[in-house]
């Protein structure tokens, strides 16, 4: 079996991470290329503006972040800092980390060492970006992205992939319709599809057991259950 090499040009070392060995990994991180160390490094990490190349750097595609792969174009494009009270962001919250999405934007005025002062953050993020909230859900809960999550559901065409319906069940204090809930392996954590709120709680009670939920269709058919579904909803008054 071959030993997997270094991604970097002419580089025969092991990789450690990134696909590249640890010295292009540092040259990498430090400076944003593979080539070695360039007079004007101790320039560069003492500008105001290094830290925050770095961080936003590391959080980007290298695709995406294009030119500024270049700390000096970087520091041309954003220098100077229109004031203390700034942060570089996105336009685009679900976008990339690139030059034509991030902008300088005044810190939103709230303190966040209160409850208060989270929760009215909160309430300005949700307003101002739609969908950011349930983003922020897939994202920490099961890994998803809002376009993995929107891809998914378009290839469903919208409903269940059990009982083929679109999700109908409300929320009690809202009376909106909830989104079709993300259904993975919770032993693996793969992500199997999307569900109603109903089928996700059936293969649930079921413990995601085949055989029990096989036995349960041979019992209603044994005793002449309907074959449609239909959702059992309250009557309003």
């Amino acid at each position: 079996m071959t030993q997997r090499r270094c991604d970097a040009p002419d580089c025969d070392r092991a990789p450690v991470a990134n696909g590249v060995c640890l010295m292009h990994y540092k040259r990498m991180r430090d400076h944003g290329h593979y080539g070695p160390r360039t007079a004007d490094r101790g320039t560069r990490k003492s500008h105001p503006l290094h830290g925050l190349w770095v961080r936003t750097r590391r959080m980007s595609n290298p695709s995406d972040f294009g030119k500024w792969s270049d700390f000096w174009q970087f520091v041309a494009d954003l220098h100077p800092k229109p004031g203390a009270n700034y942060r570089l962001l996105r336009k685009d919250p679900f976008g990339p980390y690139s030059p034509e999405n991030m902008e300088w934007r005044p810190k939103l005025p709230h303190d966040f060492t209160s409850p208060e002062g989270r929760a009215a953050y909160l309430r300005e993020r949700r307003a101002s970006v739609p969908g950011w909230s349930r983003d922020n859900d897939l994202r920490q809960r099961f890994g998803l992205e809002s376009g993995e999550y929107d891809r998914m559901f378009k290839a469903q065409n919208g409903v269940c992939a059990i009982c083929k319906q679109p999700e109908w069940v409300m929320h009690r204090s809202t009376g909106r319709v909830f989104s079709l809930g993300v259904d993975h392996d919770h032993e693996t954590g793969a992500i199997r599809g999307l569900l109603c709120v109903n089928c996700n709680k059936a293969i649930g009670h079921a413990h995601d057991d085949p055989q029990r939920l096989r036995a349960a269709a041979d019992y209603l058919e044994i005793h002449g259950a309907t074959k449609k579904v239909v959702p059992f909803k309250k009557d309003v008054a």
